[in-house]
């Protein structure tokens, strides 16, 4: 009959004592970029702030048109189109006028304000700058004014 060899053991190749460190660094790496990733690090302003702020500057926007055309109404009178369907895409944090702000990009529909359907249909998107100034208070922030 045949003799048996056996194989070299796989610790004759990768020293045990060296794989610990670099095991370990590598489980450290994915962990960190998973807390990364889930926004701890750098959080997402609420969809509710988002929403609150592209409304308000539909509305700006809106008001801004009719001194434009000359349009005097009273308040409150006209029927003003109103975002809706707001799809957040993506934020990024960045600094602002030494500052930190994050821009968030996405699109609304508008609704309302004598729109015809395939104007409300319409896809529009936004782009805002956003700075935390509490817990749970954000502030939008124009990036072309100077602060104060």
């Amino acid at each position: 009959m045949g003799t048996v060899t056996s194989l070299p053991s796989l610790s004759r190749f990768f020293r045990m004592d060296i794989l610990r460190p670099v095991f370990r660094a590598g489980v450290l790496l994915v962990l960190c970029g998973l807390i990364w990733g889930c926004g701890l690090v750098n959080p997402a302003p609420p969809r509710a702030v988002v929403a609150e702020a592209v409304a308000q500057k539909v509305a700006q926007t809106q008001v801004l048109l009719q001194q434009q055309l000359g349009v005097v109404v009273a308040p409150g009178s006209v029927d003003l189109p109103q975002a809706s369907g707001i799809h957040v895409t993506g934020h990024r944090w960045m600094t602002l006028n030494n500052q930190p702000a994050v821009v968030v990009n996405g699109t609304y529909h508008l609704k309302g304000g004598g729109l015809g359907w395939g104007q409300q249909r319409q896809t529009r998107p936004f782009s805002l700058y956003l700075r935390r100034i509490g817990e749970d208070q954000w502030v939008a922030v124009d990036p072309l004014l100077p602060e104060k």
